[in-house]
């Protein structure tokens, strides 16, 4: 699998090791995923579902051996790399509630998300993908008790009405996961915006950039393998075609920066938002705004 020396963004504060639930600490590890996870998606995923799962399981293996509580850096890095694909991206803070068979309910992330000290978020935070109807939770392996199953990040299905509901606090999205059910919560409406314009979203925006797109460049060399460029063409993602048809085989290497370079046939070193193609969309709140 490839291997990035591509610009890490800057982080907040490391958070504490230890979060709170109704019933008292619980530990959130830290991240990690098998090799053989990576090399058996792109073996077998089908080519519309690759470009969804596969960034948030390479982000992960990465960052692997960091605290699993970095929703926020993780969705933010992540929406520049499905921007990149021409995918629309956008940050939701939600509350977070497992089920077990049992019918027990334990909850890990509050309803009423905030930031200590303006560096370290207290809640959690996915992507949702709203033309595809897809929820991504890079993180989800924090909570112990899906840690344990590992399967990795969380993408699951969210009709765009119940999506829609969730944003709007009048529904709840329910996700199954091994004998589970992840529930994730719609935030107080007086927190809908605690993402909007935080510090540490401001301060680090160039760098959770630059880092997305240093993602999917390497991405785009995984996909552009034998035996996987096939599946990928057929997938309904135009923009991700275009761009595997802009790089070829052309070398991908890191510059004195830690951007990720692709040097064309003319010689010239560009990064992967350099290429002469339409902009893919910009990153948006879950509210829709720019951002």
């Amino acid at each position: 699998m490839p291997k990035s020396r591509g610009r890490k963004s800057k982080r907040p504060s490391t958070p504490a090791q230890r979060r709170r639930t109704a019933q008292g600490l619980y530990d959130p590890g830290k991240l990690a995923v098998h090799d053989s996870k990576l090399g058996m998606l792109l073996e077998r995923a089908p080519g519309d579902v690759l470009p969804l799962v596969f960034p948030p399981m390479l982000w992960v293996k990465l960052a692997e051996g960091k605290h699993a509580n970095v929703c926020v850096d993780a969705c933010a890095t992540l929406r520049h790399t499905y921007a990149q694909f021409g995918i629309d991206a956008q940050l939701m803070p939600v509350g977070l509630a497992v089920k077990d068979g049992a019918g027990r309910s334990t909850g890990y992330a509050t309803t009423r998300p905030y930031w200590e000290s303006g560096k370290v978020y207290v809640g959690h935070t996915v992507l949702v993908l709203p033309s595809l109807g897809r929820l991504v939770d890079p993180t989800v392996e924090q909570v112990p008790a899906i840690r344990k199953l590992g399967m990795g990040p969380l993408v699951g299905r969210v009709p765009a009405e119940v999506a829609k509901n969730v944003r709007m606090g009048s529904d709840i999205i329910g996700v199954p996961r091994g004998d589970l059910i992840v529930a994730y919560l719609p935030v107080d409406p007086d927190c809908s915006d605690v993402l909007d314009g935080a510090p540490v979203l401001v301060d680090n925006a160039e760098g959770h950039r630059r880092a997305g797109i240093n993602l999917a460049t390497l991405i785009l060399e995984a996909f552009r393998a034998p035996g996987v460029v096939e599946r990928i063409r057929r997938a309904p993602y135009p923009r991700l075609r275009a761009l595997l048809d802009a790089i070829g085989d052309a070398p991908m290497a890191p510059d004195p920066a830690h951007d990720m370079r692709i040097t064309l046939a003319g010689g010239a070193a560009v990064r992967l938002d350099e290429l002469d193609l339409p902009a893919g969309p910009a990153p948006r709140s879950w509210l829709g705004r720019w951002r």
